[in-house]
């Protein structure tokens, strides 16, 4: 397992069903070159990262929004956004169709998470491998098993805050 994510890795019925007795890794550098990457290629498979001034004026152009009020959903814990390099990315997981419609399931996700995990870390959450779910990782799973993803980002808050 690479050690540029969160090793979601807690013993618990999900991870003894999965597998058991690894212990956590977190690693110390947030935001490297490497780590940026591995979150590219992570959230490829789910539609890839908007640079947030990008997705603001994609969501103008379909009258979904603008500038301010994606701010105040990254602000208000709505939408999972981190900095890298001077930028806001935002993985467009998040977001559904054509009109760029917020992500129910993903929400309810992001919402469970929130009191525990921000920006890049949170990223990171949805991108590495999670014992609670058999060592795949949380955008993998959204569309398929939202009810499975719940369950771990609950488990994983519940773990993080003690």
């Amino acid at each position: 397992m690479s050690s540029l994510f969160h090793a979601s890795t807690r013993p618990g019925a999900a991870a003894r069903r999965c597998r058991s007795g690894v212990p956590d890794q977190v690693t110390s550098l947030r935001g490297s070159d490497a780590q940026f990457v591995a979150l590219l290629d992570a959230f490829r498979g789910s539609g890839g990262l908007y640079r947030g001034e990008h997705l603001a004026a994609l969501l103008t152009q379909r009258q979904q929004g603008d500038h301010a009020s994606l701010a105040r959903q990254i602000v208000a814990g709505e939408l999972l956004a981190f900095q890298w390099s001077d930028t806001f990315w935002i993985p467009a997981f998040q977001f559904s169709g054509f009109k760029m419609l917020p992500e129910a399931g993903a929400l309810d996700v992001i919402l469970e998470l929130g009191s525990a995990f921000h920006g890049w870390e949170m990223a990171q959450w949805f991108a590495a491998p999670n014992a609670w779910l058999c060592e795949r990782a949380p955008v993998d799973l959204l569309a398929t098993d939202l009810p499975a993803v719940r369950d771990a980002a609950r488990a994983d808050r519940f773990v993080a805050v003690g």
